[in-house]
């Protein structure tokens, strides 16, 4: 995918500040949301090449933000995450239109090369 700005989002704010230190590390500039809303505020003023998002947030989920990143024009490309991860799930998530679907625990090696 070749990005260069990541946007994480991750109510857990232990993964979260894990994720952005491992980006931050790989030479990524990250911003982070807590929950879909406040993502969606910050796609207003951020222009991410990609939007890491788990799949259950609180009030909208990823699905939701999903949809919203769709008709953002340019389109960054999407990963979603998540611990309670099925293949019809996945399915759907690259049917909605997700560029990737990565299960929880996270295997950081596997998930960098998903963003490169």
């Amino acid at each position: 995918m070749g990005s260069d700005r990541v946007m994480v989002v991750e109510d857990d704010r232990n993964l979260r500040e894990f994720l952005i230190e491992e980006l931050e590390a790989a030479g990524y500039l990250v911003t982070s949301a807590a929950d879909a809303e406040s993502a969606a505020d910050l796609l207003a003023s951020q222009a991410p090449d990609l939007v890491l998002s788990d799949v259950r947030l609180p009030g909208a989920d990823g699905f939701s933000l999903l949809a919203i990143v769709q008709k953002l024009d340019p389109r960054p490309a999407v990963v979603l995450i998540t611990a309670f991860g099925t293949v019809s799930q996945a399915v759907e998530a690259l049917k909605a239109g997700a560029d990737d679907f990565v299960t929880k625990p996270l295997d950081i090696d596997h998930l960098m090369l998903s963003l490169s």
